[in-house]
Parts: C-alpha cells; sequence; structure tokens
C-alpha cells in the first residue's frame, strides 16, 4: 500500500525519527508528530534520510534501526562536559555529549518492583488495579485518575496526542520517594533480598561502591537499617537518570 510503499517520502522518516527519540530523548525533526509545513526542519536530514533507507531496504526491520544506533559512536559518548563544545553548541544540537535523561515515570516503578523481587513479569492480558505488582503497562488508566506516580513524573494525560513527554522536576517527586508506603515497602523487599550494601549497588547500579559511599552507608545501615540504604539508592541520580 502507499504508506509502506518506497514512493512514500514520510512513513519510514516518521518511523526512524520516532525510534532516534526514544533513544535521545528528542528526534531528528523535534516536531515528531508533525513533519508537515508547521513542524520543525531536521536537525540531520542526510542522516534521518539514511536511517529512513536502511529501514526500508532491511525489509521495515525497526531492530535493524536500534542496532545501527546503538553500535554508533553518536549513542556511546560520554556525558562529560567540555567547556568549549558547551560554549559552541549549548544545546548539544551536534551530539557532542550524552545528555543524561531521568527514566519514565513507569520505569522507575518497574525498577523499584524488579529490585524487590516483586514484580509480575506476565505478558497481556488485561489492565489491573494501581495496587498490582505487574508492569505499569498494565496498570488502568482512567482519564482524571491515573496512577500518582504516572502524573508525578509526567506521565502524559490521557487527554491529548502526546509526541514527546516533558521532563520537570519538583520537591514533591523527592517526598513521594522518601516517604510513600510503596516506596519504602519495595526498599524493605530490596533490602531482604539484597542483604548487603555491595549487593544492592550491584543489582541496583550494576557497580561496586565507591570507597566513601561504602563508608557513608555503612554508618546509615548501622543506624536505620540497610532499608534505609536502598531507599538512598532509589533516590539517587543514578538510579532515576540514564546517565
Amino acid at each position: 500500500g502507499w504508506l509502506s510503499s518506497s514512493d512514500n517520502p514520510l512513513t519510514a522518516r516518521v518511523w526512524v525519527n520516532r525510534i532516534w527519540q526514544w533513544h535521545f530523548g528528542q528526534g531528528l525533526v523535534e516536531t515528531s508528530n508533525d513533519f508537515g509545513v508547521q513542524g520543525n526542519n531536521p536537525s540531520h536530514p542526510e542522516l534521518l534520510d539514511y536511517l529512513a533507507w536502511e529501514l526500508i531496504q532491511s525489509d521495515w526491520d525497526t531492530n535493524r534501526i536500534h542496532q545501527l544506533i546503538l553500535d554508533s559512536a553518536t549513542y556511546r559518548v560520554s556525558s562529560d562536559l567540555d567547556a568549549d563544545n558547551q560554549e559552541m553548541d549549548p544545546e548539544n544540537l551536534t551530539y557532542w555529549r550524552w545528555k543524561p535523561r531521568r527514566l519514565e515515570a513507569e520505569v522507575i516503578r518497574d525498577s523499584m518492583l524488579l529490585l524487590a523481587g516483586k514484580l509480575i513479569n506476565v505478558v497481556g492480558g488485561p489492565s489491573v488495579g494501581n495496587e498490582a505488582n505487574r508492569r505499569s503497562l498494565y496498570l488502568k488508566q482512567k482519564r482524571g485518575e491515573f496512577p500518582y506516580q504516572q502524573n508525578l513524573f509526567d506521565g502524559p494525560n490521557g487527554l491529548e496526542s502526546c509526541a514527546r513527554r516533558e521532563v520537570s522536576t519538583n520537591a514533591l517527586q523527592p517526598l513521594w520517594l522518601l516517604n510513600s508506603e510503596f516506596v519504602h515497602e519495595m526498599a524493605e523487599s530490596f533490602a531482604n533480598r539484597a542483604k548487603t550494601i555491595h549487593r544492592v549497588f550491584r543489582l541496583a547500579l550494576n557497580r561496586a561502591p565507591a570507597v566513601e559511599e561504602l563508608k557513608l552507608l555503612e554508618a546509615v545501615e548501622r543506624e536505620h537499617g540497610l532499608a534505609s540504604v536502598c531507599l538512598v539508592i532509589f533516590n539517587s541520580s543514578e538510579f532515576l537518570y540514564l546517565p
């Protein structure tokens, strides 16, 4: 059909632009819902054309585009700041650095459930109530009554098309991460599962703690228990962001 025809200039470009946006937080065309005259021009038109052509040539294999992006030097570039580059390109339009991005609301919740050993990772089926331990994808979405953490961490409102989620930072987010019953339950279960600070770091951050980190968190554990250490990790930028 016309939608997937090689003569159609839009479908493949829209497709790969969305994939790029999922990986980098912003598409090569920033207005990913609008490729028309009201939308933005692509920042890298030749790259967009190349990826679109690769998608068509691979018989519309999305995994091929993921592979190209993940294997690229652009995706693997450091997040370290460089003063000269920052001065020349403060918006990072040339992708000279990886821009750390906060995890989506659903991923934050699901990651806690996974670390606590409570995630019910069953695929498919009807939606479930907010108290269920299934992936957030399967939680009931009632307009005006969305899961609290979804609203708190900039989930879509369900009333209009959401081409790209905004990311906000506000005081209610750390308050929820420190005080909510759900997070405390996840921290307790994570502590029971991990047993040690080293294991907490390995499971949550995929690394060993630094000497100074270990010293400080051992003091927290002695005074408040390992669950409080897990709570600290849940509130850390390294857990909440793609660094």
